[in-house]
């Protein structure tokens, strides 16, 4: 199992995005523009955490992915979008091979935007090992 992260997890749905989609651009920033057709912008607006039974800490990503559909028939477009984005959010590869899993898949259209919402989970480990503390002595007593 690879390294479950903040930014494993956004770019593995970038990358799913990008394999779906290979002629559209996908920002991860404030675009000072508007973006153009066929464009996608990737946000994390939420991350959480939880601790499990022993060492095991489940972890929670949501993102928000906005579509910008064309003039002509935007509604449309974001209905075919929105299918495709459904058949590839659930199981997505990381570039290291890690698989992971999306869930919780929902799709409005807000503004003539698409915004399809997708939470990617995964579980670590923390580290069980505590740092030992000094042993502090005080001049003067024993």
């Amino acid at each position: 199992m690879g390294k479950i992260d903040a930014n494993t997890a956004f770019n593995t749905v970038s990358l799913a995005i990008h394999n779906a989609f290979p002629q559209a651009h996908i920002y991860s920033e404030d675009v000072e523009m508007e973006l153009c057709a066929g464009d996608f912008c990737l946000i994390m607006p939420n991350m959480d955490t939880s601790s499990e039974i022993g060492s095991r800490c489940k972890k929670s990503y949501i993102l928000d992915c906005v579509y910008y559909p064309p003039h002509t028939k935007p509604r449309e477009d974001c209905r075919r979008v929105s299918e495709i984005l459904f058949r590839i959010l659930p199981s997505m590869t990381a570039s290291d091979g890690t698989v992971l899993h999306g869930d919780s898949i929902s799709a409005s259209i807000v503004d003539g935007l698409l915004h399809v919402s997708v939470t990617v989970r995964g579980f670590t480990y923390v580290s069980s090992q505590a740092d030992e503390m000094e042993v502090l002595s005080i001049e003067g007593k024993e």
